[in-house]
């Protein structure tokens, strides 16, 4: 569970790290004299003006627009017909270049460029697009990292649940004989049984309790396959693993964690920066590890078992 945390902890501080690197890039030269015209623009007709203004357009204009609106605006602000107007060749040049910009194909890879004032003695230019800064990039990363976790948690969860309805099966099976499907007439005695830890799903419940009886007394009749074996001790009131040493700890899918909004990591590393600082906190740690832990406990038992024999 700590790796689990701390991985993601690093992939998020990555991606923020990545996404500043990113974010201190230096502009191009074209896209220096493209922020210099539209400040020239801005101080020539006004604050608020933008490449698509000055054409009569919209953002979503097609080239096809863009050819006709300059034409029209060109014969509008031609120099000669503004021959008392120091500017107008400026102007006409301006939109000779803010035309030359929007017919280009990249004119929309970065947005639209805008100039930023002075912050802090310095000044630069930005894009007035939407970009996502850090808070989204760490938001992204959290919401990835916690559907993976929860995806790859309920796929181990699924797993482990029937890996141990199996077990479970197969204890009662060599405990209590082929009719331990069957009602029984009085309270079944607790027994210790030995069960492969490799099982195949026994045949499906049959509604005839003689001819399920017949088929599982033949599965018995093979003797336990080949393979690690566990210690298991089982009652009606559970099932336990033996780790060879006469200790049992209790197994089952009701120990099982279900996989949920509270098994993710933000949250577990949240409980684990505001939760119990010493004693308290271990416990719990150690009741959480004993609980979904109980599938493996399983598999290195039988470790365990197949290099006793």
């Amino acid at each position: 569970m700590r790796v689990s945390l701390l991985l993601s902890l690093l992939a998020v501080l990555l991606l923020a790290s990545t996404q500043l690197v990113s974010a201190q890039r230096e502009w191009s030269k074209d896209d220096i004299e493209i922020f210099q015209l539209q400040s020239a623009l801005e101080k020539a007709e006004g604050p608020g003006t933008t490449f698509y203004s000055i054409m009569n357009l919209t953002k979503s204009a097609t080239a096809a627009a863009i050819k006709k609106n300059y034409r029209l605006r060109s014969m509008e602000l031609h120099p000669d017909k503004h021959p008392e107007d120091p500017k107008a060749s400026e102007r006409f040049k301006r939109l000779g270049l803010v035309n030359k910009i929007l017919r280009d194909e990249r004119r929309d890879s970065h947005g639209f460029p805008k100039w930023r004032s002075q912050v802090g003695g310095l000044s630069g230019f930005y894009y007035s697009r939407w970009r996502p800064g850090l808070a989204f990039a760490i938001a992204v990363v959290v919401l990835v990292t916690c559907v993976l976790q929860h995806i790859i948690q309920r796929i181990n969860y699924e797993r482990d649940t029937k890996r141990l309805e199996l077990l479970t099966e197969h204890a009662k099976l060599q405990a209590w004989g082929p009719s331990f499907r069957s009602k029984p007439n009085g309270v079944r005695p607790e027994r210790k049984v030995r069960v492969p830890l490799q099982v195949d799903p026994l045949p499906a419940y049959n509604a005839d309790p003689i001819e399920e009886e017949r088929t599982l007394k033949k599965l018995l009749a093979r003797g336990l396959p080949e393979g690690p074996k566990v210690d298991m001790k089982i009652s009606e009131s559970g099932l336990w693993l033996g780790d060879g040493e006469g200790n049992w700890e209790e197994i089952g899918t009701h120990k099982l964690e279900v996989p949920s909004a509270s098994t993710l990591w933000p949250v577990k590393l949240l409980r684990r920066i505001t939760g119990p600082p010493s004693g308290a906190g271990k416990s719990a740690e150690k009741a959480y590890d004993e609980a979904s832990g109980a599938a493996v406990a399983v598999s290195k038992s039988g470790k365990k078992s197949s290099k006793k024999e």
